[in-house]
């Protein structure tokens, strides 16, 4: 067994140079000062896991459940699966193997839609498919087809693709949290038991198989927020090329809100998807506060303006004040 200097580790896969080179100039300043904060080390697999498996009918995504077994990781206390498209935010996110105190695997699931955005149940998978249709059609002239769109709630979806069971949520499999000892060979199970891809390669079985097994202890959303779930909420807009294209600061404030908001910020998609994929090259690693962002001008010296002070030196300044010195007195 290797010797590890942590008892926890980051893992993802990096298959081919181009994964390669958008984690180390992208993501790996991100996950760096995350891992040194918290103590993990950070695991890139360059090679699969499974080297006879068929990417034709079943993608590299698939082998994140293996890594458990891998001789390398085996030996960790807990592992942590992160796709390679998540930034942490290194600033604010805590131990995320500390968040994690149940005996299954800490996932997370989407919280709660807004009726507002097509469905109590269904609202942010609606809400997202209208808006991605929508920006399709405006790059083309059409005509266009008639389309039908499920809204229902998870389990018709799961038994339209062969899946019966009570399974009441999609779990993003983009992060992922367990102890190896525990459920690595339970993983390679489910890995071995399907022989194809899904419309979301291993997310829709994989998310099936943790909830009708008990194994899905939830996370803070925080821990997996796919950035297309934020600008579906929040910045819709940013569906409209046009308007994205012609106001690159809105977006790049939009993205670094966003990325200051939660812990990890997952840009899940495929790898061209202008709104869901290529803002992720746009976020500052460093994390600035939100007044640092909209008011750059004044990053190196805002802190010379401003004391904070316990109720005590306040009430000092209020006097201060009242005595006569040009100060303000702010609550």
């Amino acid at each position: 067994m290797a010797e590890h200097r942590a008892r926890h580790a980051l893992v993802t896969f990096l298959i081919g140079d181009a994964y390669v080179d958008a984690f180390e100039r992208y993501v790996r300043p991100t996950w760096t000062p995350y891992a040194e904060r918290h103590g993990y080390d950070i695991a890139t697999l360059t090679e699969p896991i499974d080297p006879t498996c068929d990417f034709e009918t079943k993608a590299i995504h698939w082998q994140k459940l293996l890594i458990g077994m891998h001789p390398d990781l085996s030996g960790y206390e807990k592992l942590v699966w992160v796709d390679s498209d998540i930034l942490i935010n290194h600033r604010w996110a805590p131990c995320i193997a500390s968040a994690h105190d149940g005996p299954g695997i800490g996932v997370v699931k989407p919280p709660p839609a807004s009726p507002s955005l097509g469905g109590a149940e269904f609202g942010h998978s609606t809400a997202f498919t209208l808006l991605e249709q929508m920006r399709r059609r405006s790059l083309s002239p059409g005509p266009h087809n008639d389309a039908a769109v499920l809204h229902d709630g998870y389990r018709a979806y799961y038994r339209l693709h062969g899946l019966d069971g009570p399974a009441d949520a999609m779990i993003n499999t983009g992060v992922l949290v367990f102890d190896p000892a525990r459920h690595a060979r339970t993983l390679a199970e489910i890995y071995l038991k399907y022989q194809k891809n899904y419309i979301d390669y291993e997310m829709t079985p994989l998310s099936f198989e943790l909830q009708v097994r008990g194994l899905d202890d939830d996370l803070d959303p925080r821990f997996n927020a796919p950035w297309g779930n934020w600008v579906v909420r929040h910045y819709p807009f940013l569906f409209n090329l046009h308007l994205m294209r012609s106001h690159p600061d809105l977006v790049w404030q939009c993205v670094n809100t966003a990325f200051h908001n939660t812990w990890f910020l997952h840009f899940a998609g495929t790898r061209r998807h202008p709104v869901t994929k290529g803002p992720m090259i746009l976020v500052d690693p460093a994390c600035p506060d939100p007044h640092e962002r909209v008011f750059p001008q004044y990053r190196s010296f805002w802190r010379d303006w401003f004391e904070f002070v316990d109720a005590e030196a306040f009430a000092a300044r209020h006097a201060e004040r009242r005595a006569g010195r040009p100060i303000d007195i702010l609550f």
